[in-house]
């Protein structure tokens, strides 16, 4: 396997796959990561023979998982075939120190296992390995619970294909029979060919006026010294790479369920809400009285807008439950008074102030606005899109160093891949017993990226009926205008501000 051109090519990289390629070569960008916990009391199987044939089958099913990047530098990136996975190598199996937390408790190992894994990437010197890793950490003695970290090369797919990872684990878990005997754990790659690339399922067309609108951008760019985006861009040396972070929240069911009512009631959405709170909260945060702007953006699914390619055997159930990369992205900018309210005067005779909360900025008729924008891109049915433009782009390494030294362009990301949910039907000829496995806690996650927001936002709601927000940064990045400890204080605040939201409103 050590010869490369021996493996069969598959199909070139599409733009917005080749944006992944590259940055991943670059090492400007690691990973994405979906995690899910399962939970079976009625259980006998060891863990290790369990996981390794329901795996065997999620990999026949998503063809992906035995292909790898090439080429990744060059505009000829492509993926390529792998005989066979060794699940040895993909799988790795940790045992937890203590039970997995409980509603609305954050998992502290698990942020530990995902930092590491997202400093991680998947380049190889001689044997390749699969653009992705399995990790699953299992309870002391049990193996009725386990939790299991599915990290994956962005382009293998998106948010929602690690969703759509777990939905077939799920399915293939619930259809072993209850005793395992002679589980294989090199799994041979079946000749499936790749779904299509998103620029072979949609046009992504582009007007006149928006094509012009941004060239305008790109040779004069305007820049606003109050808003507030982190250091400027710049490549880390190699003495003092940077280190990316993690961190989550989880929230409890009841709070999760309170969050959604209300958004409902006012008009809105989850999104709308915990982006305008958390806005609210990063820019108390900052240097006092220097910046009064947040530009925000988040991923928006073009599943529902992709239709197979005349004459192709992909169905359109292959497109909306496989895994691909099928996103593109809004934007909105949060602007808050130039002179907010400081914790105390200078003048030890004056009467201090109260130090003002996210709860105090925060407002409806803004949650509204951010699904307002929201919903205008996704009325715009894939038209005018960034990533519609990447099909321009000719060099896209080149496109990446480019921008060094540049201002960055947003102050964070935050993206919500949704609710999971298990497949639809039973699977044809198999026995799926109902009430076996289920899924509890989902969490959406990915590395910090040196060429994009500082702060990149993951939320996620899973089988418990519970949302989880993750966090990436680095330290180097944020600190820029956010003082030591910056996302810390975000954290710890944001936490305090879901609850007085809740209880404000209730």
């Amino acid at each position: 396997m050590g010869d490369l051109s021996s493996l069969e090519k598959l199909r070139t990289c599409g733009p917005i796959e080749k944006y992944s390629t590259a940055r991943h070569h670059l090492g400007f960008y690691k990973n994405v990561g979906v995690i899910a916990t399962y939970s079976n009391p009625s259980t006998t199987t060891p863990l290790e023979a369990t996981i390794y044939a329901a795996v065997a089958k999620v990999i026949s099913a998503h063809p992906i998982l035995s292909a790898i990047a090439l080429s990744e530098d060059t505009n000829d990136a492509h993926y390529a075939r792998l005989p066979s996975v060794d699940l040895k190598t993909s799988v790795r199996f940790v045992e937890r120190k203590s039970s997995i937390p409980g509603d609305g408790v954050a998992d502290i190992e698990l942020d530990a296992i995902l930092e590491d894994e997202h400093n991680r990437d998947f380049k190889f010197e001689t044997i390749p390995i699969p653009n992705w890793r399995l990790i699953v950490l299992s309870e002391p003695g049990s193996s009725k619970n386990f939790t299991a970290a599915f990290i994956f090369h962005h382009a293998l797919g998106d948010g929602k294909s690690g969703l759509n990872f777990h939905r077939t684990l799920l399915s293939a878990l619930q259809s072993l029979p209850s005793t395992l005997e002679d589980v294989e754990t090199i799994v041979q790659s079946l000749d499936t060919p790749l779904l299509p690339p998103l620029e072979q399922l949609h046009p992504l067309p582009l007007g006149i006026f928006y094509i012009f609108q941004q060239l305008w951008n790109d040779f004069w760019p305007t820049t606003t010294p109050t808003r507030w985006t982190g250091r400027d861009l710049c490549i880390p040396s190699s003495s003092t790479p940077y280190i990316a972070k993690f961190r989550h929240i989880a929230l409890s069911k009841a709070t999760t369920s309170t969050l959604l009512t209300l958004s409902r009631k006012n008009k809105t959405t989850l999104q709308g809400t915990l982006e305008t709170l958390l806005a609210a909260t990063i820019i108390l945060n900052l240097e006092e009285g220097k910046y009064d702007r947040l530009s925000v953006v988040g991923a928006i699914s073009l599943r529902p807008l992709l239709l197979p390619p005349p004459g192709s055997s992909t169905t359109q159930e292959e497109i909306q439950n496989g895994m691909g990369v099928y996103v593109s992205k809004y934007s909105y900018e949060h602007h808050y008074p130039s002179s907010l309210p400081l914790a105390t005067s200078s003048s030890s005779n004056a009467t201090p102030t109260p130090q003002p909360k996210a709860i105090d900025l925060f407002s409806w008729d803004e949650a509204r606005k951010v699904r307002e924008a929201i919903t205008l891109e996704l009325e715009k049915k894939g038209r005018n899109t960034a990533t519609g433009l990447l099909r321009w782009v000719s060099d896209i390494p080149k496109f990446f160093r480019e921008k060094v030294g540049k201002v960055r362009e947003d102050s964070f990301e935050l993206s919500n891949i949704g609710v999971f949910s298990a497949l639809p039907g039973k699977a044809e000829g198999e026995n799926v017993v109902e009430g076996t496995w289920e899924v509890g806690r989902v969490v959406f996650s990915q590395s910090a990226s040196v060429m994009g927001q500082p702060i990149q936002c993951c939320v996620a709601s899973g089988g418990d009926g519970c949302a989880v927000v993750g966090f990436s940064w680095f330290e180097e990045v944020v600190n820029v205008g956010g003082g030591e400890r910056l996302i810390e204080r975000v954290v710890e605040s944001f936490e305090e501000s879901i609850e007085d939201l809740v209880k404000r409103e209730t």
